[in-house]
């Protein structure tokens, strides 16, 4: 298996507080968890054959995992030793079921438990070969070198259990992520990861039958959510979230912080530069939108996908948008003046063409922001809860393939 060497193994808690193990360090690159890696990393603008491949090698790694006896391993640690059930999946799920318990404290989560209910009711037969499974077997835990696997990391989820829950793991994740994506307005990797691609590949790898995948993806799917929910409960306790009821009451409180957020950067008296690449996304178009100057390198895509969903866009964009945008007609798509902001996805080849991105109006006034502020609050009192456009310089640039900053138009 490619795993880091272990090195030094440190039992004594006296060093730093813990017992510790010290591992050789490997280099290779990890597919992002943020931002999802379908929604723009090295592996989605990949060629198909690259993805391929990384896919391949991943369920083969995964598969030599497989190979190793857990009899013949010293692998007992890695059962469930006070959990009852006649099978290694039966105690699997039973210490899923009192990790559930253990999270949810007074709480209740109808969709988990139905979710346990269905598992319990469509129980596979047979289960299959016990095996060594890693459990959090997705590739943003894996290290690659170019596109071959080099390390395989993080193994606290690591037990026994048949073949099928480390493959509906990695399809289940890769399906999460891509959900994300898509809900964003973007392409995603439809192709990656299939489950039907994945039960083919490991056949082949590991000469062994792989059972139906669905029951373990709801499994897996079910294992997904307690940790959400841990990972909830948690940030409930540090202050960095609010219960459903408490959200509803803080909801104004929220947009009051997010606008104030917006408008101590919107007064800074000097220029604002805003270099973008990538995807500018949600409020991350609506900080762009902050910039006396922006600057887009040519793969730089804007949306406000969260429209999509009946989210709002919270950050002032409903006010500053158009004074910004170019009038009907002149950029190839109505103008958002009288409408909300659309969902879709404005690529750099498109707003260099339009005058979103070339436009610089009205020529700047006297002062710095906050007096140009003051100036214009009798006019705009009305939108201090929803943000205030700026109408003052509004410089643009846009990238090419040549050079990185070109053709600047300033206001007159």
């Amino acid at each position: 298996m490619p795993v880091p060497n272990l090195r030094w193994l440190e039992l004594d808690a006296s060093q730093i507080g813990a017992p510790f193990f010290v591992m050789d360090r490997v280099a290779g690159r990890v597919p992002p968890d943020i931002m999802p890696y379908p929604m723009g990393s090295w592996l989605s603008e990949a060629s198909r054959a690259d993805q391929r491949h990384l896919q391949d090698a991943t369920i083969a790694t995964i598969a030599r995992l497989h190979t190793i006896d857990p009899n013949k391993s010293s692998a007992s640690f890695l059962e469930f030793p006070v959990v009852p059930g006649a099978t290694p999946l039966r105690r699997h799920v039973e210490s899923q079921r009192r990790f559930y318990d253990w999270v949810r404290q007074e709480r209740r989560y109808p969709l988990l438990e139905r979710a346990f209910a269905w598992i319990d009711a469509h129980w596979p037969e047979p289960e299959g070969d016990t095996v060594i499974s890693w459990g959090d077997s997705r590739i943003g835990n894996i290290l690659y070198n170019g596109f071959t696997p080099v390390a395989v990391l993080d193994w606290e989820m690591a037990a026994l259990g048949p073949r099928e829950i480390d493959l509906g793991w990695l399809v289940f994740l890769h399906a999460f992520f891509e959900m994300i994506a898509r809900a964003a307005g973007l392409p995603g990797m439809p192709d990656f990861l299939r489950a039907r691609d994945v039960v083919a590949t490991y056949e082949r790898a590991s000469s062994k039958r792989v059972g139906d995948l669905r029951w373990y993806e709801t499994y897996v799917a079910l294992r997904h959510g307690i940790v959400m929910v841990r990972i909830h409960s948690r940030m409930l306790h540090f202050d960095e979230a609010t219960r459903p009821a408490e959200r509803v009451r803080n909801y104004y409180q929220r947009f009051r912080g997010s606008h104030r957020r917006m408008q101590l950067i919107e007064e800074l008296p000097q220029p604002l530069i805003v270099a973008l690449h990538g995807y500018c996304l949600g409020a991350g178009f609506e900080v762009a939108m902050l910039g006396d100057i922006r600057l887009a390198a040519e793969t730089t895509t804007f949306a406000a996908p969260e429209v999509q969903i009946g989210v709002a866009i919270d950050g002032g964009s409903t006010c500053a948008w158009p004074k910004r945008s170019a009038p009907a007609g002149r950029s190839g798509l109505p103008s958002v003046a009288g409408a909300s902001m659309p969902p879709r996805r404005w690529p750099s080849a498109w707003c260099r063409r339009s005058t979103r991105k070339r436009s610089c109006s009205p020529p700047p006034r006297r002062g710095n922001r906050r007096q140009r502020a003051t100036g214009r609050a009798g006019d705009q009192a009305h939108h201090q809860h929803v943000g205030q456009a700026r109408p003052h310089r509004c410089a643009q640039v846009r990238g090419d393939e040549h050079s990185d900053l070109l053709r600047l138009r300033r206001s007159a």
